[in-house]
């Protein structure tokens, strides 16, 4: 079936934060509480067998929830306490694990939650004795379970908020002539990239026959390959900040940035503003293994320029990297774009988002799940987006008219 877009929809994309229905554990609680679930698991399921494997002494440790003890002060002291129940919790494993053992209990789930947290929190040394992780030596970030209760919950920061839990983006109609309904529920991990969910929100979006002419979207959205696969593969106008570049050539008045280089795709070549052309064209992955390309220019070109301070601080030579082409084309197009009075007028149309985030978490309690896992907490999103559109259609149909931004006297004042 052929679907055809809604004539002239407008539509946004917001992504409030929803913390998870868990408490925060620091890493001694952590660990132990999941040394502790996994036990009172085992205790109900097989107890003689518990009995006759566990140390007496594990009775006054994991007896009571690590949050009721007074943990040690001193770090060294916190950590030792941090390797012995990562000790005990190697110990239980193996005996799990034993062939003389019940094989069900390895199926248990607090049992292999133990043991992927037990990866992800200590290794075994050349001594072969349990240690806990240290910085180096630590998973990825989207990797890290936070609580043996919820192990689809992540730690995440955005905007200097913290939290644990996860992310919901909204997307929704933003005509002035139409109800703002919301077309589009995506419920995430707390540590997905907000880039990452363009193309199969935009997907979802096509399936249900509502894409949008323009989607209005957040700083987090605006990636390289999202601009383009927005544009060529579903014809819609991704409006909103692209992904500064970073470099100190580009944030520093005089020096050479990557637009300053004429880059010949077709060719395969670079040329710098002095004129030089570099010929050694790589192309490899980069960030999160995507599609980039890196150019290195030989180090005689370099080496007596005169301008050379303005272009790399680099002992062999400047390196540009960029990505293909068509996402190369389309960053730079909404780069350029976002420098206009045109796209500063027409973003404010995503002003109104704050609205619906206000609606969604202080009228409709979403900031806060009352599940634990991500397809519970997404029903709840979703249930909380239905109850969101009958509100707005009630009022639309009732001819209620939408709010406008609020503007305080003083700043209406200043304004003046």
């Amino acid at each position: 079936m052929i679907l055809n877009k809604l004539p002239h929809m407008t539509q946004m994309l917001n992504n409030p934060h929803i913390l998870a229905n868990v408490r925060e554990l620091n890493r001694i609680e952590f660990v132990g509480e999941t040394l502790r679930a996994a036990l009172n698991e085992l205790a109900t399921v097989a107890a003689e067998w518990l009995k006759s494997v566990v140390p007496s002494d594990w009775l006054d440790r994991y007896s009571r929830s690590f949050s009721e003890y007074r943990l040690p002060q001193k770090e060294a002291e916190r950590f030792e306490l941090g390797e012995q129940v990562g000790r005990d919790g190697i110990y239980l494993l193996t005996q799990i694990y034993a062939p003389s053992s019940p094989p069900e209990l390895r199926q248990l789930t607090q049992v292999e939650v133990l043991r992927r947290i037990w990866v992800l929190q200590y290794y075994q040394d050349e001594d072969d004795q349990t240690r806990w992780r240290k910085s180096g030596n630590v998973p990825p970030g989207e990797q890290i379970l936070t609580s043996p209760y919820d192990t689809d919950a992540r730690l995440s920061k955005k905007r200097g908020s913290e939290w644990v839990g996860y992310k919901v983006h909204l997307t929704e109609i933003c005509d002035d002539d139409a109800p703002h309904l919301i077309t589009h529920v995506e419920t995430t991990l707390a540590t997905v990239p907000d880039s990452e969910l363009m193309e199969p929100i935009h997907a979802e979006l096509e399936r249900k026959n509502c894409l949008p002419d323009q989607h209005f979207v957040d700083g987090g959205y605006g990636s390289a390959p999202t601009f383009a696969s927005s544009q060529s593969e579903y014809e819609i106008d991704l409006i909103g900040p692209a992904r500064p570049d970073i470099s100190w050539q580009a944030t520093t008045d005089g020096a050479f940035s990557l637009y300053d280089f004429q880059i010949d795709f077709e060719n395969h070549t670079v040329t710098c503003p002095q004129g030089h052309t570099s010929h050694q064209w790589y192309e490899r992955p980069g960030k999160r293994d995507k599609p980039a390309i890196q150019v290195k220019f030989p180090l005689t070109f370099c080496q007596s320029c005169p301008v050379r301070e303005r272009c790399t601080t680099s002992k062999t030579g400047r390196q540009v990297a960029f990505v293909p082409e068509h996402e190369f084309l389309a960053l730079r197009s909404a780069r350029e774009r976002e420098q206009t009075d045109e796209f500063k007028e027409s973003y404010k149309k995503r002003a109104g988002v704050e609205g619906t985030i206000s609606q969604a978490v202080g009228v409709l309690g979403m900031r806060r799940t009352r599940y634990k896992g991500i397809d519970k907490v997404h029903f709840q999103n979703l249930i909380t987006a239905a109850a969101i559109n009958l509100m707005r259609a009630v009022d639309w149909l009732s001819g209620k008219k939408l709010a406008t931004t609020r503007i305080s006297a003083f700043a209406r004042l200043a304004a003046a």
